[in-house]
């Protein structure tokens, strides 16, 4: 698994990929839900009651915030997130912006560290 910061104008989130040969799965975890790629279930998703995006044929985090979701939960659509827009731009509704200072070491549980520090812009 690759854990990799990625920055985004409200602030930094954690994401994950796991190479799973054809294909990768990637979840990217914001303060109020997150954003994943075709391998998530809406079905599950809507039953659950999670706030989530998912953003179809995705290989990487740069792909994921630059490509528009094929589906948002019912509950990001409540934050005010549509299929028009960027992965970034979800991310931005997903993130609080009412925190005092961001830490980046609670991004990432005590204990473990990300294989690579990466931030992306």
């Amino acid at each position: 698994m690759h854990r990799e910061i990625l920055e985004v104008e409200n602030g930094a989130v954690l994401g994950y990929k796991i190479d799973l040969g054809k294909a990768n799965l990637i979840l990217v975890e914001a303060d109020l839900g997150y954003i994943c790629c075709g391998y998530f279930d809406p079905d599950a998703i809507e039953e659950i009651g999670d706030t989530a995006v998912i953003i179809s044929g995705v290989k990487t985090f740069k792909e994921m915030l630059n490509r528009k979701p094929s589906y948002v939960s019912s509950r990001a659509r409540e934050l005010g997130i549509d299929t028009s827009m960027t992965g970034r731009q979800c991310l931005n509704k997903l993130i609080e912006t009412d925190k005092e200072e961001l830490d980046l070491d609670e991004l990432i549980e005590e204990g473990e560290e990300p294989d690579e520090i990466q931030i992306q812009g």
